[in-house]
């Protein structure tokens, strides 16, 4: 077995992520090099051959872009589509369609719940995989590396944060408007701040200021909170 190359993964995501979209039917077009990456995740994973990926960093860098790249291969497939959840026509199950990584078979939903939340408890993962949707953190423009994993994170996570279509505070009003994530997942990024940071009360501001280029303010604990509605259309480039 060889190790997984990135590269050729990492040249299509350069050419067709744009902004905050992507290029599906320019994809369409070199569909074969997708199929090249995910057939090399196919036959290895940090499951199969543990060996292969003796760091934490090389195994999460892998499970992330298993589970974008195969959002990818299963939305081509089904090109073109209004929304991810279009697929399989019964809404949220495309999350149970499974692809074959190291040899096992292992669904959307076990990957993102089982194995990247459960093994690595680490809070921007929620901003690193995406699921091809206009409120979705957007795919990032580069393959997930071990050596350059927490600096990329980092860098999703902020730039999530710092859009306003994912965190605003109308001072007028006393209401702070988060992404549905930080609903859905709460219990991931309170639990993180209690084990990594040692706060015995977190709120989600506190995962906020670490990452908000304003900082917070104090007050803002007080204001009304609310989530806004998440957006299923698929992210697609608008043409």
């Amino acid at each position: 077995a060889q190790a997984i190359d990135y590269s050729g993964y990492d040249a299509l995501l350069n050419k067709y992520v744009v902004a905050k979209q992507f290029d599906y039917r320019g994809l369409l077009s070199e569909k074969d090099q997708l199929l090249a990456f995910t057939n090399q995740l196919e036959s290895i994973s940090p499951d199969s051959h543990p060996d292969m990926f003796p760091s934490q960093q090389e195994k999460l860098s892998y499970w992330i872009n298993a589970y974008n790249a195969y959002i990818l291969k299963i939305i081509i497939e089904n090109y073109p589509v209004e929304s991810i959840k279009d697929i399989n026509f019964i809404g949220f199950t495309v999350w149970l369609t499974e692809n074959t990584l190291g040899g096992e078979q292992i669904s959307f939903k076990s990957l993102e719940h089982d194995i990247i939340r459960e093994r690595f408890a680490d809070p921007r993962i929620h901003f690193a995989i995406n699921c091809a949707s206009a409120s979705c953190p957007p795919l990032a423009a580069f393959a997930y590396l071990p050596g350059e994993l927490d600096k990329q994170m980092d860098e999703m996570t902020v730039a999530f944060i710092n859009d306003p279509a994912n965190f605003r505070v109308d001072e007028q009003n006393r209401v702070i408007y988060m992404s549905s994530i930080f609903d859905w997942y709460e219990d991931d990024f309170l639990k993180w701040l209690t084990a990594k940071k040692g706060i015995e009360e977190p709120v989600l501001l506190d995962y906020i200021a670490l990452y908000l280029s304003t900082g917070t303010d104090e007050k803002w604990r007080d204001y009304e909170l609310e989530f806004y509605e998440y957006d299923w259309s698929l992210n697609d480039i608008v043409r």
